[in-house]
């Protein structure tokens, strides 16, 4: 067939054509951790969920319980995500705050290194640092572990814990600590 090169694949959605988180955004798709939208787009740089975080997270991680269910004032039974959720809980990877869990709010950068950090089994604490995530800071820890490991990386030396980590941003981070796992079970 003239013409036809083997080699070049064309990108599974129209958005990430040569985006920088391509591969694993494509990696996570192809084992059905994530999905795009009905209009064949993927939109790296949408928020995600703290719902479809739990759902993603419990599928990649296959988390056990190690503590009881303490169910969520804003997780009703019945809601489409409690099994998820309450799997998250009951691993000790989200706690919550105030006896909610907040399904439809946007994961931040800071809330998914510390669920990272937990589904991972690393260790909190590290030497790296950025302007805005201080010792005084919930997250510090979290953010060190994952920066040390080169997990995350802060732009200009700010990390922006309390934006929004975008859709490209959680499924690098999560494939760089599937990775990193990886290796460590390879030593």
């Amino acid at each position: 067939y003239v013409g036809f090169d083997s080699t070049v694949q064309l990108a599974k959605f129209k958005d990430i054509e040569g985006h920088w988180a391509q591969g694993a955004i494509e990696s996570f798709t192809d084992k059905g951790y994530i999905n795009g939208y009905p209009d064949g787009t993927f939109k790296p740089g949408a928020p995600i969920q703290r719902k479809h975080v739990a759902r993603i997270l419990n599928d990649v991680f296959k988390f056990e319980s190690t503590q009881t269910v303490a169910d969520f004032t804003d997780v009703p039974k019945n809601h489409a995500y409690y099994e998820a959720i309450s799997a998250v809980q009951q691993a000790g990877i989200f706690s919550g705050d105030g006896g909610k869990f907040q399904p439809e709010a946007n994961l931040t950068r800071g809330q998914l290194a510390k669920v990272l950090v937990l589904a991972a089994g690393f260790e909190p604490g590290g030497k790296s640092t950025f302007k805005d995530t201080p010792a005084s800071y919930w997250g510090t820890p979290y953010v060190s572990a994952l920066a040390d490991l080169a997990i995350v990386k802060g732009t200009d030396g700010f990390f922006n814990p309390q934006k929004p980590i975008t859709r490209a941003q959680f499924v690098s981070m999560t494939s760089l600590a599937l990775e990193e796992m990886e290796r460590r079970k390879s030593k």
